[in-house]
């Protein structure tokens, strides 16, 4: 998988996106999926990481940080902040494995954490 396919995975997907926010995002149609895909692909490594899927090393920032997992934590859970989860669960699908949790049990996973 490259970035590409990711794009062209969430392009189907931008107009009901769009209709998820309370406020018009103004960025066109390639930075609107462009930030959709970063920023979601983010969030699923994250989750991954803090639900011991993926190897993390020491000097890592997101666990060598004491403050930096609370900070998402404070950030994810700002209703304004939420990426609409069927994007989350289009780039998920295109990453998983067959042993891989579910998207919905790693984000319950991370919210509990605290």
């Amino acid at each position: 998988m490259v970035l590409e396919d990711f794009l062209r995975a969430v392009q189907p997907l931008e107009v009901t996106a769009r209709e998820s926010y309370s406020v018009t995002i103004p960025y066109n149609t390639d930075e609107f999926i462009e930030m959709m895909v970063l920023d979601g692909c983010f969030i699923i490594e994250l989750f991954r990481m803090l639900g011991g899927l993926v190897e993390v090393v020491e000097y890592d920032t997101l666990v060598s940080m004491t403050w930096i997992v609370p900070f998402f934590f404070r950030d994810l859970v700002r209703l304004e902040n939420q990426i609409p989860f069927f994007v989350l669960e289009c780039l998920f699908e295109l990453t998983k494995t067959p042993k891989s949790p579910t998207l919905a049990t790693l984000a319950l996973s991370f919210f509990n954490r605290t």
